[in-house]
This record gives C-alpha cells, sequence and structure tokens, in this order.
C-alpha cells in the first residue's frame, strides 16, 4: 500500500470539522494516520507502562514473603502431576 501510493500523485481531500475540506497528497496523508496511530497508542499504553514500573519497583523495596512448603500429596516420580 505504502509503494503504491508514493509512486501515485493523487490528492487526497480529508474533511474536518465545521465544513472543512483539506487537499494534499495522498501520501502525506498516509503518513499522518500513521503517525497519529503510532501516537496514539503510546499515549493508551504508558498509564499500563507506569503501573508496571511502579509495581517492579515496589517489589525491588518490599520483598515478597518465602512461597508456601511444597504440597507433600505430590508424586516425585510425576513432576507434572497427571
Amino acid at each position: 500500500m505504502v509503494a503504491s501510493t508514493v509512486r501515485t500523485r493523487w490528492a487526497a481531500t480529508v474533511a474536518a470539522a465545521l465544513l472543512r475540506e483539506h487537499g494534499a497528497p495522498q501520501v502525506l496523508v498516509l503518513l499522518a494516520v500513521f503517525v497519529l496511530g503510532l501516537v496514539l497508542g503510546v499515549l493508551l499504553m504508558v498509564p499500563k507502562w507506569w503501573r508496571e514500573h511502579r509495581q517492579v519497583r515496589r517489589s525491588r523495596t518490599h520483598p515478597s514473603p518465602p512461597n508456601e512448603a511444597p504440597n507433600p500429596k505430590l508424586n516425585e516420580a510425576d513432576p507434572h502431576g497427571v
């Protein structure tokens, strides 16, 4: 899609708010949509990254208690418990 867009010189008309229309080469419209999607994706992921970063930082400063003792009912010969 990008290769065919670069080769062609078609003008694209983008309808904006308040009944305005903007004309631009199709390759610029495609590039703008790609950049807009990239920025929107990063902005939507930032809260999750911050939350995970805080959890990792907290786990380093406050270590969790040791795990429970192993289950004695689990057969050692059958490591998968099947």
